[in-house]
C-alpha cells in the first residue's frame, strides 16, 4: 500500500487501512470504495468519524471478487 500500515502487534489482523488506502491499491474511486461497504460487500469498522478497513477483510474482500 502506499501509506504506511499501522500495525499494533505482529499478526495482520491489527493491520488496518483506510478507504483511500484500498482505492488506491484497486485504482477505483473512493466513492466506489464507499459502495462496496455500504452493500455489505468490504467489511469495515469505524472509530469516531474514521473509517478504517483490516487488512484480513481486504483481503478476504478480494478472494470473493476473484471467486
Amino acid at each position: 500500500m502506499g501509506r504506511k500500515e499501522a500495525k499494533m502487534a505482529n499478526d495482520d489482523s491489527m493491520v488496518f487501512y483506510t478507504i483511500d488506502d484500498v482505492a488506491n491499491a484497486l485504482r477505483i474511486s473512493m466513492l466506489s470504495v464507499v459502495k462496496y461497504i455500504k452493500n455489505g460487500k468490504l467489511k469495515s469498522f469505524k472509530i469516531g468519524r474514521l473509517v478504517r478497513i483490516r487488512k484480513t477483510d481486504f483481503e478476504d474482500f478480494l478472494k470473493t471478487q476473484n471467486a
